[in-house]
């Protein structure tokens, strides 16, 4: 049985790097990162770290939401992102909404809501406190919050440390939707942020973000951001029946689990890359030129793991690499999408990445994007430029 063809037709993204994918991609072409040193935590026990924010814009304006209730930060990241993906894929919901299902992925979840809940219970008592402040405290509150507002009556599911795009090309393959809006999100709580402080989790404050990727000698170190990405997947059959040019096609995937980094979101064994990129590499044309999208921060976890060198044995061509979170920090779910997302849109331009995590005008047809979630999961796409 022949597979279907899925493409990649839609970008939208509330990150560090920017609102929506031509704020984000111009940060990008000039090689600037979102990453900032950040000082002001409710929690004053935590020191000045380097921290990725996203931009601060108005949810009101951008958001029409007419519920009692207003949406946590953590549905706000995902109404946002998803909004700017559904507007770069130019769906008409009107029109396609019975289509249209949703898988996002999450690490941190609505852990915000958790603690402040726990908070107000011990401080306030029970009987002080609102019924609708629990709800926001489940976890799925976010693909509820977001499937409503868009109207999406398509399969919806949430996963936790799992990858959505998977899921989602899987769903399109079964034939059980043509569109699937695939989301990450993620922010972190100041208890997490102090438990990172004080167990050595962060990369040391006498470091600029220059010389933390280059200096840092601990490959348990990291720097974090939030934010939510989202990513549109489509079927040939769909984008031929909507007459829409997209981004990338998706050619194969591979998914296994490292059980030396379960813990981890910025660095994988060469085991577990190794399998994925052997994989892969069947769907492999020897002649591409191949950008290499790497989940990695810090130099030393990127030599650690030398993906590089085993992909220049699978091409005859040039291999680029370059590392997303230089622009957005380790923001856990989302990161795995942003590295599809911007592999895309290279793939899309024709362009590659130079070691300044800049880019400039090269034919490039192929991308490997290196995925990771936290609980040990990693999943390698294979991308390739799309030819009409």
């Amino acid at each position: 049985m022949k597979k279907k063809e899925i493409y990649i037709t839609g970008l939208g993204t509330y990150s560090p790097a920017g609102y929506g994918i031509r704020d984000t991609w111009e940060n990008i072409e000039d090689g600037k990162t979102g990453i900032t040193r950040h000082s002001s935590w409710l929690n004053q026990n935590i020191e000045s770290h380097l921290y990725g924010l996203p931009p601060e814009i108005s949810f009101e304006k951008e958001i029409e939401w007419n519920e009692f209730s207003k949406p946590t930060k953590y549905s706000m990241y995902g109404l946002l992102a998803c909004k700017k993906a559904i507007e770069d894929a130019n769906i008409n919901l009107d029109k396609h909404y019975n289509g249209i299902g949703m898988v996002i992925e999450t690490s941190m979840g609505s852990a915000f809501s958790v603690e402040e809940y726990l908070y107000d219970l011990y401080e306030k008592g029970i009987s002080k406190i609102s019924p609708m402040k629990f709800t926001k405290t489940v976890t799925n509150t976010a693909i509820g919050d977001i499937s409503r507002f868009f109207k999406l009556n398509g399969p919806s599911s949430l996963l936790l440390n799992e990858c959505s795009i998977s899921h989602g090309i899987d769903l399109i393959e079964k034939g059980v939707a043509d569109i699937i809006i695939c989301g990450g999100i993620d922010h972190y709580t100041d208890y997490y942020l102090l438990s990172e402080q004080e167990t050595g989790g962060l990369v040391d404050n006498k470091f600029s973000l220059d010389e933390c990727i280059e200096n840092c000698n601990d490959t348990n170190q990291k720097v974090l951001g939030e934010g939510a990405c989202f990513i549109v997947l489509e079927s040939g059959e769909s984008i031929e029946k909507r007459k829409i040019k997209p981004y990338a096609k998706v050619i194969d995937y591979s998914s296994s689990f490292d059980s030396e980094n379960v813990l981890d979101s910025t660095k994988r064994s060469i085991t577990a890359l190794r399998r994925n990129i052997n994989t892969i590499s069947k769907s492999l044309e020897k002649d591409s030129n191949i950008l290499w999208i790497s989940s990695f921060l810090t130099d030393i976890q990127r030599n650690e793991s030398e993906p590089v060198s085993l992909l220049d044995k699978l091409s005859n061509k040039k291999v680029e690499y370059i590392n997303h979170k230089f622009f957005t920090g380790d923001m856990k779910s989302a990161s795995s999408l942003f590295g599809v997302l911007i592999a895309s849109k290279y793939l899309q331009e024709s362009m590659s990445a130079q070691e300044d995590n800049t880019i400039n005008n090269q034919n490039l047809d192929t991308a490997i994007i290196n995925t990771v979630q936290e609980g040990g999961g990693n999943t390698l796409f294979l991308l390739e430029k799309y030819n009409n």
